[in-house]
């Protein structure tokens, strides 16, 4: 059954990336599968059938053709925000772990307060200079969302630094830049990937909620809750409910059931030592 979900949940994001990145094209070769077109031939909000198999909004759109462009805008901000967010908190977390003992209970202090930040509060403020401009929101969104995986991070890169090959590389006058970027930050990029899967779920939802009242995605582009509010108003139409939900919860689900993991060769616990990294195996020092 397992299986079954995952291969269904991949196949739903791969087409729904494909009809985004290929609208123009898809436009001219199969003009149905537009999400913005009107069946003017038949009455707005018909129920599932051959000709419409997941039925129509209130306006006569096609809700599958919608729903998978919905899914594929709302993964390219998910991804974008998530990629944003996990380049910041490595590179903070890195530069933490260089910092004195006192610089860093400050900083460390300031990471606490911007992840404490409401982000709901600052978005609707920053909505309000800048309208339907989503790229503010993902930007806001990857700006409020680092401090946990920096703090991970740092902790890490701390064991890494009182290890023997750093050590042995500081004493040798190699700059803490050259040494974070040839030995820190190789082995740390696993570990920020396995909170990649969580950004995107929290990505997702957020760019959801937003959309639900209308603060995301400028009308008309498609996204996964503007079915819910024709809902509201139409509850006969219980087709806008049902696959919507269906949609966004296995979305939702698959992204936080993602083995996280990272892998068996970066053992990341106190008990690490530079032999337990193959890769580092016969580097020495003076190779950073």
């Amino acid at each position: 059954m397992r299986m079954l979900f995952r291969s269904l949940w991949g196949t739903w994001i791969g087409v729904a990336l494909l009809v985004v990145c290929f609208k123009t094209p898809l436009s001219l070769w199969m003009p149905h599968f537009i999400p913005e077109l009107i069946d003017n031939s038949l009455p707005p909000l018909q129920s599932p059938s051959l000709l419409h198999i997941w039925g129509t909004d209130e306006l006569g759109r096609d809700v599958l053709v919608r729903l998978l462009y919905g899914t594929g805008y709302s993964l390219i901000f998910s991804v974008g925000v998530a990629f944003i967010t996990c380049l910041i908190g490595l590179g903070v977390g890195v530069a933490l772990s260089f910092t004195s003992r006192t610089l860093k209970a400050f900083l460390n202090s300031g990471t606490d307060v911007i992840s404490a930040l409401p982000f709901l509060p600052l978005a609707l403020i920053a909505l309000s200079f800048f309208p339907s401009q989503i790229t503010v929101l993902g930007l806001l969104k990857a700006c409020l969302g680092w401090g946990s995986l920096a703090q991970v991070i740092r902790m890490e890169s701390d064991i890494l630094i009182r290890g023997a090959m750093v050590q042995s590389a500081l004493s040798q006058g190699i700059t803490r830049f050259r040494i974070a970027l040839k030995y820190l930050i190789p082995h740390l990029i696993p570990l920020a990937m396995s909170f990649f899967p969580l950004l995107v779920f929290s990505s997702l939802l957020t760019i959801a909620s937003l959309d639900y009242f209308g603060l995301a995605f400028p009308i008309p582009v498609p996204n996964l809750a503007e079915m819910f509010r024709q809902y509201q108003e139409h509850p006969e139409a219980w087709w806008l409910f049902v696959f919507p939900i269906l949609i966004l919860s296995g979305l939702l689900w698959g992204f936080q059931n993602i083995d996280r993991r990272p892998p068996n060769r970066y053992p990341f616990n106190h008990g690490t030592t530079d032999s337990d990294y193959p890769r580092l195996g016969p580097m020495r020092a003076g190779q950073l």
